[in-house]
């Protein structure tokens, strides 16, 4: 007895084969097996599964019927199935970000990340080409100067020879010695020093401090201090996270301390070249990238680069993840409107129901009642015959307190005289 009924998903609607059930013409778009009765593998679609799809957002897996991404596309990739890479010179989510003017061969960055492909210009650093020396040629300052061409200058004209005409220097009988350098404004992520040979005792007990003031530095942020009693390597590099302008390589040698034997006597500072790696102000803080264009006025922390605030009806870091479904507004926790005629579907920023709304309620959130004497679907329907004239559900149109003598039925939309008449 013939109890099993072809799979629907065979291409000539129901034809199988009456002993096996294999679909005698294949099977619709999506589907395999020789019953039609499995969907395609992962990141596969169409007609005989055939064709590839991918590159989602979130890793999800396209439509197996469409090729469709659920939720969007993954970072570096557009196209209605997510199938077409960033054009040269944009990466990122829905490709729009570009790509850094200092990469090597003009704006060519890897679509996805951004990574400058081919290095930087000359003068550009980091894997986005978007850090520099922040010290170079800018305007700096020593507490004094041992020779007519020990210039502070010396320290940050990029030549980082280690010979005494290449190095700028202060007297040698100082108790307190500096230099400083204007970066007018940074954030720094990183700092190398070279100093001259002969001078490690010199050196030794140096602090690094990151200031908005010049005068009183020693008040700002204390970016480095060397405090062991052996001596600093020949190029130092540590990492000084810190927003500031004046950056001052201060060392002391006060009367009233006793340092280790091997530190100079007097407070010298001998240095040949200081490398502040970082971004400049606007250039997204400590990581040198820009605040995403999704960011709401483009504003993000100076630290992370994350969004300070999103568009409504957005969310995430970088303020480019829709709502999830049933859910809208600034910080996406509004809940659409239950009475929805779609249950759970409204606009991710607005919050309006997309359907319409269930019979009783109006408005774009389906908040409001049908005014007194309406009701059903957008309150098109009017009550009719209640008693005393009073006012019927506003849902169904039935009337609380009764009908109107002569009228009958749960909206008293019924003659009582025609019924009887009837009878």
């Amino acid at each position: 007895m013939c109890k099993d009924q072809c799979s629907s998903n065979c291409l000539n609607a129901l034809d199988c084969d009456h002993v096996t059930g294999a679909c005698n013409g294949g099977c619709l778009a999506g589907w395999t097996g020789p019953r039609c009765d499995r969907t395609c593998a992962e990141n596969y679609f169409g007609s005989e599964c055939q064709q590839q799809c991918g590159n989602c957002k979130n890793g999800d897996v396209c439509n197996h019927v469409t090729g469709l991404c659920p939720t969007g596309c993954a970072e570096g990739w557009i196209g209605s199935r997510c199938n077409i890479a960033c054009q040269f010179g944009y990466y990122g989510q829905s490709c729009k970000e570009t790509c850094s003017e200092h990469c090597r061969h003009a704006n060519d960055c890897d679509h996805v990340t951004g990574v400058c492909s081919n290095g930087c210009f000359d003068g550009w650093l980091g894997k986005y080409c978007n850090q520099i020396n922040l010290a170079l040629g800018k305007h700096a300052d020593i507490s004094s100067r041992a020779h007519f061409w020990s210039r502070p200058e010396l320290a940050n004209d990029g030549d980082g020879g280690q010979v005494d005409t290449k190095c700028t220097q202060t007297v040698g009988n100082d108790t307190e010695a500096w230099w400083q350098v204007d970066l007018q404004g940074a954030s720094i992520l990183s700092v190398q020093i070279t100093y001259a040979e002969n001078s490690a005792d010199t050196m030794a007990g140096f602090s690094v401090y990151v200031s908005d003031n010049s005068t009183h530095f020693r008040n700002g942020h204390l970016c480095f201090h060397h405090n062991a009693s052996s001596l600093p390597a020949l190029i130092l590099e540590f990492q000084c996270r810190v927003h500031g302008r004046y950056f001052t390589f201060y060392n002391e040698r006060r009367q009233d301390v006793k340092y280790p034997e091997a530190y100079s006597t007097y407070a010298i500072v001998e240095l040949c070249e200081v490398e502040i790696l970082g971004c400049e102000r606007d250039e997204g803080g400590f990581t040198c990238l820009p605040c995403s264009t999704s960011c709401k006025d483009e504003a993000c922390d100076i630290e992370t680069s994350e969004c300070l605030q999103c568009y409504d009806g957005y969310r995430g870091p970088d303020c480019t993840l829709a709502c999830p479904g049933g859910y809208y507004g600034p910080t996406c926790d509004n809940p659409c409107s239950d009475r929805c005629k779609s249950p759970g579907q409204c606009d991710s920023v607005t919050g309006h129901c997309v359907g319409g709304c269930i019979d009783g309620w109006i408005g774009k959130l389906c908040t409001q009642q049908c005014p007194q004497g309406r009701y059903g679907k957008t309150c098109s329907l009017q009550c009719k015959n209640c008693i005393n004239q009073l006012s019927c559900n506003h849902i169904s149109g039935s009337c609380k307190s009764g009908c109107s003598s002569g009228w009958m039925g749960d909206r008293c939309n019924q003659s009582e005289s025609k019924i009887y008449n009837r009878l």
